[in-house]
C-alpha cells in the first residue's frame, strides 16, 4: 500500500469517527449534556481555574436589570 493510499484511509476513518460523535452529540439528551456541563464546570473550578471577572459580572447585572424593567413594563400594559 502506498503512502498516500495510507494517509487517505487514515483520514476517512477520523472522519467516520467525526461523524458518529456529531450524531452522537445531537442525539444526546439534555439531562446528559446538563451532567457533562455541570462536570466540566466542577473540573474547571476543581483545577483552580474559575476567575470572576468584575466587567463581566457588572454586564450581567445590567441585562438582569433590562430584563426586570421590561418583565414589570409588560406586566403594566
Amino acid at each position: 500500500m502506498q503512502l498516500k493510499q495510507m494517509m487517505q484511509s487514515y483520514r476517512a476513518g477520523w472522519e467516520e469517527l467525526e461523524k458518529v460523535q456529531k450524531d452522537e452529540r445531537r442525539n444526546a439528551s439534555f439531562e446528559l449534556r446538563w451532567r457533562q456541563l455541570n462536570s466540566a464546570h466542577g473540573l474547571i473550578k476543581g483545577l483552580g481555574l474559575h476567575q470572576t471577572d468584575p466587567d463581566k459580572m457588572k454586564v450581567i447585572q445590567r441585562w438582569a436589570n433590562l430584563k426586570e424593567k421590561t418583565i414589570n413594563q409588560k406586566m403594566k400594559a
